[in-house]
């Protein structure tokens, strides 16, 4: 994902996907994953009206 999507917050897991980003998403189920240096984390956000 483009870094233009979102903001994140050095030091900790906060990131904030931009308005402008998730109104391009189609309705639906999608999976978020996050990499750090020793391990990897998803989760699995719902888009809907």
């Amino acid at each position: 994902m483009d870094p233009f999507n979102y903001s994140l917050k050095s030091g900790s897991a906060l990131l904030k996907l931009k308005v402008s980003y998730l109104d391009r998403l189609n309705v639906g189920s999608y999976t978020l994953r996050l990499e750090y240096k020793n391990q990897s984390v998803e989760a699995k956000p719902l888009v809907h009206i």
